[in-house]
């Protein structure tokens, strides 16, 4: 036992379940706590373990060690650079080909304290390994997670992210996003080491919010004796000689990870959160409790790597150059800039500068400012350097220009892009999304025009899978999403040229906070049907609506209950309003005080070279403008404004759904969170609830559409003779006839006995669908095959085997001569004469005519019968002659 040993009642030989059938991944399984936590599940015998390691040898020894306490432990070994994107792209596509489930995925592998340096893909070293390759590793895996989650309504699958402690040594605003791509050498290796430990954190929880069929946790080992102190070359020398020292009193191994393993089982888990050992909750340092860092990270996560699917269906990354990196992390950084439109000018002064230099031109460039999906359209406006009168002269003034960051000009007709109606189901959308991806997926697709193709179907699908821009598109069509406002030619009268009252606010010649450009956007609608947060200067005309995250849960449901409809009870644990500050996030008699970062406007400035400024949201208040000053925060809510409650609601499941159909509940989601992160005047709405119905299969019917398919066996007999079977329904059984000579594959409609229509605007069921299905009898009794092998002779069948021998063997005569049939069986000469046999009548009609000389007959009889006794007076011993009689 070391110092630091935790004690927990947690034994994994007794606690893991059964593992049979499952398959697990866990990285840094060569060594320390991923080894451990390896041997462990070995003992419970999954299906198939997956050991990630760098070093191939390394990981080869730990296999036959474990395999000498565990012979028959199923482990592979997966070679993986965490450093490297392509090395995790590689095992991520290996995974995928050679397993068909994922059902636990353990992050385990990590570094601690190194001296400065960068990944291959340029992340600061400790980030880069720690969190980014991580990261990049489970967004590959999640399709194979998803699927594994979906099998059944049993199926249990967690991601289980190692974070430490040490995440409360990072810089105090949790990430500085300026830093993961530098070595960020001026400060201490610990700091960056807590950095990468606390992204894990925020990981862990944004992908529990967006994978809510997935259980997603981050978790402290405690202080273990692992082999991560000789690794901490950035420490100081007199802390690295007295690390293996140290080390001693640190936690075993076997002890350090069980908590890991209790995560990776337990039913007590909760999705979201981080865990110190073993079980213990609520230990993690404010910050990582907060939605929005956990969103801002996940954003520059994305602006990173682009992510597509591949043939194989393994996520794909292509790197984007750090100079369309900046530029799609702009984009975002507007996107939080509530759409000000004075604001915007600032912010996107810098996309002008780059417009105009010939960086534009370049292929990269222009393939990252082709992706609509991160850049979005915007207007900017330069403010240039003060030059010479000569150089004015030269020079065309520009006042404000509309920069087009879109795939083109106007948004393409999603629905024409995926080839639906606009009465499309979400089912029938996803199915030609899918149909349409692979068709036209660049890798298996080498048409010159299957990218663009496919980036279509991508952003259209990005619209119709979401019920909110679906209908958002639907009421305003492609000015719904041009926050420029510009539509096709023809339509807006200032689309063309942008915003004409484009610098007279803000900082402009009518001053007094009064801003034409907002007045000109609520008229012309250039934030789009939804507006965005505003800054530090409000509108009269636009209002911002908080919208909280929407939350998914599964019902599984019966056959018979998917066909009649039922009610479900859910359990949830939605945000919710905090009872104590009614949202507000501050305690009773405190009130708000102006940010002290940007004094209150809400906005940071930013001086670039060449004398140009970009604006950017203040990070202390989210753009607010206000903060909560410490000590004034709501006890309950942390200031947040919501809290946390388990509630149960009642959902209507109507008859005819489908398995995996979407039922939304309006307003059943989580509550924004309107404390320290949002305005104060803003208004707030709940997100909504997405309940995934998972309908059971059923032992007799099958399911197509609204029609019901069932098959009828029916004996050999029925399907000859014909007769009535009886046909199981959704309302009970039913008699139906079925024709004389009915064969294996014959099929009969029972209309209107389906499954009711959903979505149909003549509503009414679907059919039943009935296919026959003729048993033949694999065995026959002797007097079934006789009976058989005489209804074969009567069809004149010479190709039927026989082996009861009632056929005659003489050569061919005529059937109906009386003497053909005197040797005939039993059964034959009965069955003939029920048949009425022409034979049987003649030999009836000749024993009839005959009887008229019946008396005759018996004389002349007799009078034989006394020649024939004569002899036998004669002496016995007289010699007989035969010759005498046979001349």
């Amino acid at each position: 036992m070391g110092l630091f040993t935790t004690h927990s009642s947690f034994d994994p030989d007794r606690d893991i379940p059964s593992l049979d059938g499952k398959v697990i991944l866990v990285t840094g399984g060569n060594i320390g706590l991923g080894k451990q936590a390896i041997l462990e599940f070995a003992k419970h015998k999954p299906r198939q373990i997956w050991l990630a390691a760098r070093n191939l040898d390394k990981a080869r020894a730990a296999v036959a060690e474990i395999q000498k306490q565990v012979c028959d432990a199923p482990i592979k070994i997966l070679q993986m650079d965490l450093t490297s994107f392509a090395s995790i792209r590689e095992a991520a596509r290996t995974v995928a080909e050679q397993s068909d489930r994922l059902d636990i995925l353990m992050l385990n592998a990590g570094i601690m304290a190194t001296l400065p340096g960068l990944t291959q893909d340029g992340y600061e070293v400790q980030f880069g390994t720690n969190h980014m390759g991580h990261a990049f590793l489970t967004n590959l895996l999640l399709p194979l997670l998803d699927k594994t989650a979906q099998s059944g309504p049993d199926a249990d699958v967690r991601v289980v992210v190692l974070s430490s402690e040490g995440h409360k040594l990072g810089p105090k605003p949790g990430i500085l996003f300026d830093t993961l791509k530098t070595e960020y050498s001026h400060v201490d290796a610990f700091v960056r080491y807590g950095q990468s430990k606390f992204a894990n954190v925020l990981f862990a929880r944004r992908l529990a919010q967006l994978r809510p069929r997935l259980t997603v946790v981050a978790v402290h080992p405690g202080v273990v004796r692992t082999n991560l102190v000789a690794g901490a070359t950035g420490m100081s020398k007199s802390a690295r000689v007295a690390g293996p020292l140290a080390n001693l009193a640190f936690t075993p191994v076997s002890e350090g990870v069980k908590n890991q393993l209790w995560a990776s089982v337990s039913r007590d888990v909760v999705s979201g959160e981080y865990y110190e050992p073993v079980g213990v909750v609520d230990k993690v340092r404010k910050l990582g409790r907060n939605d929005e860092l956990a969103k801002a990270l996940s954003n520059s996560r994305r602006s990173a790597t682009a992510y597509d699917y591949p043939a194989h269906g393994v996520l794909q990354s292509r790197q984007i150059s750090p100079l369309c990196d900046s530029l799609c992390c702009f984009s975002d950084e507007l996107l939080r800039l509530n759409m000000n439109s004075s604001l915007l000018t600032k912010a996107a002064a810098p996309a002008r500068v780059l417009a105009q230099t010939q960086l534009a031109g370049r292929p990269k460039l222009r393939e990252c400012v082709g992706r609509g999906a991160r850049i979005h359209t915007t207007s900017y406006r330069v403010t240039p350097c003060p030059r010479s009168a000569g150089q004015r002269k030269k020079d065309v003034p520009c006042s404000r220009r509309s920069f087009h960051a879109t795939n083109a000009l106007a948004q393409k007709d999603p629905y024409k892009a995926l080839g639906v109606s606009k009465s499309a189901t979400a089912a029938e959308i996803k199915k030609a999304y899918y149909g349409l991806a692979k068709k036209f997926h660049p890798d298996t697709n080498k048409d010159a025009t299957a990218k663009d193709k496919f980036a279509d179907i991508q952003s259209a699908y990005e619209i119709l899978s979401d019920p909110k821009k679906k209908e958002q598109y639907d009421q305003f069509g492609a000015a719904g999403f041009d926050p420029s406002g510009g539509p096709a030619p023809g339509g807006d009268p200032f689309g063309g040229a942008g915003n004409p009252f484009a610098g007279f606010g803000g900082q402009g010649g009518f001053g007094g906070g009064f801003n034409f450009e907002d007045i000109f956007s609520a008229f012309t609608g250039q934030q789009g049907p939804f507006g965005g947060r505003r800054g530090a200067r409000g509108s009269p005309f636009q209002q911002e609506i908080l919208v909280g995250d929407n939350i998914e849960v599964q019902a599984s449901i019966s056959f018979m209950e998917a066909a009649k409809g039922t009610s479900k009870t859910i359990s949830i644990t939605p945000l919710t309003t905090c009872g104590t500050c009614t949202g507000s996030g501050l305690k009773t008699g405190t009130q708000r005080s102006p940010c002290k970062a940007c004094n209150g406007t809400g906005t940071r400035l930013h001086f670039m070279q060449g004398g140009f400024q970009m604006a950017s949201t203040c990070g202390t208040c989210d753009g607010t403008g206000s903060t909560i000053p410490k000590g004034s925060e709501c006890k309950t809510c942390s200031g947040n404004g919501v809290v946390r409650e388990r509630k149960t609601i009642t959902v209507d499941i109507p008859a005819g759904i489908e398995d995996g159909m979407r039922l939304r509940v309006d307003g059943a989601g989580d509550a924004p969170p309107t404390g320290r992160s949002a305005d104060p005047n803003t208004r707030s709405q709940r997100g909504d609830l997405y309940v995934f119905v998972r309908v059971a299969k059923d032992p007799k019917f099958s399911r197509e559409g609204s029609n019901i398919l069932y098959t009828a066996n029916i004996p050999l007999t029925t399907a000859l003779l014909g007769g009535q079977v009886s046909i199981p329904t959704l309302d009970g059984s039913v008699n139906v006839k079925v024709a004389t000579g009915t064969n294996t594959g014959d099929k009969m409609t029972m209309s209107g006995m389906g499954m009711k229509r959903l979505g149909s605007r003549r509503g009414g069921s679907g059919d039943l669908r009935v296919e026959f299905r003729v048993n033949m009898p694999k065995y026959l009794s002797a007097n079934q095959r006789t009976i058989v092998e005489m209804l074969a002779d009567e069809m004149g069948d010479k190709t039927a085997r026989r082996v009861m021998n009632v056929s005659s063997q003489r050569p061919p005569s005529d059937p109906s001569d009386p003497e053909s049939h005197k040797n005939e069986g039993f059964l034959k000469s009965m069955w003939h004469t029920l048949t009425n046999h022409p034979a049987h009548q003649k030999d009836g009609e000749g024993d009839s005519g005959t009887s008229t000389s019946t008396g005759t007959g018996k004389d002349d009889k007799k009078q034989d019968d006394k020649k024939q006794d004569k002899p036998k007076d004669e002496p016995k011993d007289e010699p007989k002659k035969p010759d005498s009689t046979s001349g």
